[in-house]
Formats: structure tokens, C-alpha cells, sequence
């Protein structure tokens, strides 16, 4: 169960701006994995945007969902945030969790690592999630 496992879906209130008070945040990703900025909001040309929620878990792990739009007709390359693990020895994955441009809703693969490219098709919707703490695009500590 979705839900279940990823408790961030179930907030009572907004996270809104960027942390809830238990430490929930929400961050909007352009294609390469960061935080957009404030010219990427004024593009009328840009159909691409990425969603990404986080909350503390249990046994001090992050709970992260990150969901993936493209209105461009066109697939649309996104780089993965970097996941590492605590020690920081390895990069570890997102677990592809729904993508709307298969009949069936579900991914063709279940893993993808952090910092890979993944193909977003035109006119979709991809869902991820984590249960690690998560780390800016080329940040290693």
C-alpha cells in the first residue's frame, strides 16, 4: 500500500512554505534534479516540473515521494535527485512506483538509481519514492 508506505502522502495540512512543522518539506525540481528557480516559474515554453515531498520516518529515515510531470508532447530527460546512504559510501535508488504512460500505470523497471536520467514520456506522469535521507544533485555529505 502506497499510503502506508509513504506516510508523507497522508498529511492532515499543507506543507506549505517549504517545512511543516514536523519537518515535512516540499521542493519543485526542474530537469536536472534541482530546485527551481524564479525565471523557470516565468517560462511559458516550460511543460516540465517535478514534486518532491519529504518527511522524517521512523528509525531517523526520510520518507521522500517525488512525482514527475511532463505536458510536453515530446519524452523529457530528468535526472534523478542523488540518494546516498548514511555513511555516504554508496548512491542508492528511487523506487519507480507508478508512470502514467504505461497501459497499465505501472513502470517497466522497479529501481532506478539516484542521479540516473530518466526518460519521461510526453503528456505523463511519474511517481518515485525513498525511505533515505536525501541530498541535493552533487552533493556528497
Amino acid at each position: 500500500n502506497v499510503r502506508r508506505d509513504y506516510p508523507v502522502l497522508s498529511y492532515n495540512d499543507y506543507i506549505h512554505p517549504p517545512f511543516a512543522s514536523d519537518g515535512g518539506k516540499v521542493r519543485w525540481l526542474d530537469r536536472d534534479g534541482r530546485e527551481v528557480s524564479e525565471e523557470h516559474w516565468q517560462e511559458s515554453h516550460n511543460f516540465f516540473l517535478g514534486y518532491l515531498l519529504s518527511a522524517p520516518g521512523a528509525n531517523n529515515v526520510t520518507v521522500s515521494v517525488l512525482a514527475v510531470f511532463n505536458n510536453d508532447a515530446e519524452t523529457a530527460s530528468f535526472r534523478l535527485p542523488h540518494r546516498h546512504t548514511e555513511s555516504d559510501a554508496a548512491l542508492t535508488g528511487w523506487r519507480w512506483l507508478a508512470d502514467t504512460s504505461s497501459e497499465t500505470g505501472l513502470p517497466s523497471v522497479e529501481y532506478i538509481d539516484g542521479g540516473a536520467i530518466l526518460p519521461i514520456e510526453g503528456r505523463s506522469v511519474a511517481i518515485l519514492g525513498s525511505h533515505e535521507t536525501l541530498f541535493e544533485n552533487g552533493d556528497n555529505k
